[in-house]
């Protein structure tokens, strides 16, 4: 009996054994099958939204690809033009080469868009306003000639102008004065220009736009804050509060609230979730989520085979509207129901 259960014993330990190599076998083998995908991500600047809207990509595209190894090389521009652009060089002269390009906000999208002929790697760009202007498409619906494709996160100006009036219903006898507060940051030139274009239309809002050069330290640059309230200071117009484009200065919460101490008025518009949160009136914006999901879902067409001059860039086409209902309250301005339903549990007080 006492040999049999040696030998018992010793089977045992040697089928254990033989399981082990086995499985380590296994995991060697599936090691070299498992496809490696290597994507580099360039994030303009540091931003609540910009880095939302990477996270919620990376989260995506592991989904979409479970089976597969992806390595993440994650980098920032920091707001700099310049940098943005050795970042993609950087990649460009690299060994190993990214399989893919994402790019997050548009400067860093401008800097890969211009380094086109420089790279083999396809671009697929998320969180940028106005790819017409930056040159990379000449309309929404049509594919790009360079190696990119993406997606806008923006509504056309008419669209918000009417989400607006809605709110103020101002006298159009009267127009109620508006102060546009933007820098020269590249999405938004375009997107004054055709707020101001369209408010001609309406004939109910007058906007007045007051423009202050872009630099990578604007939202901390103090002077920019002392800028801005001297040229409302100076504007000799009554305004009832002022529109914020996109771009840096619309999520800056100190800048809201000098202006909100010394005049007395909201920030009527904003298309960030954080500052309505804090006392913004409205925005119509895509959630952070879904632009990074959008931005998986092409990223996996084109890891899967196709080209990215084939996928035509277009707007994102699911929006959430957020109020801030106090803010309504304190100066009058009455949301209509609908909106607060569309608003759901994006209302705020």
């Amino acid at each position: 009996m006492i040999a049999l259960s040696k030998a018992s014993a010793f089977t045992c330990l040697l089928l254990v054994l033989l399981q082990c190599i086995s499985i380590k076998l296994y995991a060697i083998e599936e090691q070299r099958t498992q496809k490696v995908r290597r994507i580099a991500i360039i994030e303009t600047m540091t931003l609540t939204h910009i880095q939302n809207s990477t996270n919620a990509y990376i989260e995506a595209i592991q989904l979409l690809f479970p089976d597969d190894k992806i390595q993440f090389q994650r980098m920032n521009a920091e707001g700099n033009y310049t940098r943005a652009l050795a970042l993609v060089d950087a990649l460009a002269t690299a060994n190993i080469q990214p399989d893919l390009l994402i790019t997050v906000a548009t400067l860093a999208t401008k800097a890969a868009f211009k380094k086109q002929n420089d790279i083999t790697f396809p671009t697929v760009f998320m969180s940028v306003a106005d790819p017409i202007s930056e040159g990379i498409i000449e309309s929404f619906g049509k594919t790009s000639k360079a190696n990119i494709t993406g997606n806008s996160h923006v509504i056309s100006s008419d669209k918000k102008l009417e989400f607006l009036t809605r709110i103020i219903k101002p006298d159009s006898s009267r127009p109620s004065n508006v102060a546009i507060i933007s820098t020269d940051y590249p999405s938004t030139i375009r997107e004054v220009a055709e707020l101001i274009e369209n408010s001609h239309t309406l004939n109910a809002l007058a906007f007045f736009h007051l423009e202050f050069p872009y630099s990578p330290s604007v939202l901390k640059n103090m002077s920019t804050q002392t800028e801005v309230l001297k040229h409302l200071t100076n504007l000799n117009k009554p305004i009832i509060g002022y529109w914020s484009p996109n771009g840096p200065l619309g999520p800056d919460d100190t800048l809201r609230e000098n202006i909100y101490n010394k005049f007395n008025i909201p920030q009527l518009y904003v298309e960030d979730i954080e500052a309505i949160k804090n006392g913004a009136l409205i925005g119509i914006f895509p959630e952070t989520s879904h632009i990074g999901q959008s931005a998986a879902k092409l990223s996996a067409r084109i890891l899967n085979g196709e080209a990215a001059n084939s996928i035509p860039v277009d707007r994102l086409k699911n929006f959430t509207v957020a109020v801030n209902v106090s803010t309504a309250v304190e100066f009058n301005l009455p949301i209509p129901s609908d909106l607060l339903q569309m608003a759901q549990e994006h209302v705020y007080h």
